[in-house]
């Protein structure tokens, strides 16, 4: 009889706590680690509900040599030793954000430096490594949008697909002294950040 989840144990350190699991790269949601320690994590508890016993076969060993790799046995149709990356422990959020825009270069502005300027940003544009989800704006509260990911413009990329490339979009922004671009990731998703930039509109003297 196929299995319909797969428990990990060890996390005694831990019990009481709500941590979050990431499974050969799929983020499967979050679980309370039990008293004895163990975690267990359902099949299909991933945003696309990839995350199934056939699936893990499929992948076995498809990262090699890292070192959260872990080798346990699932069953489908029949019993299968499967070696994938597993992560799970507390989560937590990344967040960057640049500096105030304040010289002439940072504005391209022919006027001089921008401080005491009002400003704007209205774009963003960010160049990322095995991106899934981000959100960006302004400040991490009133102006974050979540970033759209897609393989053709239209079709939302896979949780298994990360994105390596240029990303830009429109950015929610009020005229103000600041006009600082920031950015947020969700773990356990991966997303190295190699630049950004802002695109900003500023009140001329």
């Amino acid at each position: 009889m196929a299995d319909t989840s797969i428990t990990f144990y060890g996390f005694w350190h831990l019990v009481g706590e709500t941590v979050r699991a990431s499974i050969a790269g799929l983020d499967c949601g979050t679980a309370v680690v039990q008293t004895d320690g163990s975690v267990l994590i359902a099949y299909g508890s991933d945003t696309g509900g990839l995350m199934t016993a056939a699936y893990l076969y499929t992948n076995t060993n498809a990262l090699t040599g890292v070192e959260n790799n872990q080798t346990f046995t699932v069953i489908s149709d029949t019993s299968h030793s499967v070696t994938v990356p597993v992560v799970i422990g507390l989560d937590y959020t990344t967040q960057g954000q640049v500096l105030r825009p304040n010289v002439a270069s940072d504005i391209h502005s022919p006027l001089g430096p921008g401080l005491g300027k009002t400003r704007r940003a209205y774009r963003m544009a960010a160049f990322v490594q095995d991106a899934i989800k981000m959100s960006y704006g302004t400040d991490f509260t009133t102006t974050l949008t979540a970033t759209k990911f897609t393989t053709d413009g239209f079709t939302a990329r896979a949780e298994d697909s990360p994105f390596t490339g240029v990303q830009w979009d429109w950015i929610k922004d009020a005229y103000s002294f600041d006009g600082m671009l920031c950015w947020q990731v969700n773990r356990p998703y991966p997303c190295t950040i190699c630049s950004v930039s802002t695109f900003v509109e500023v009140e001329e003297p």
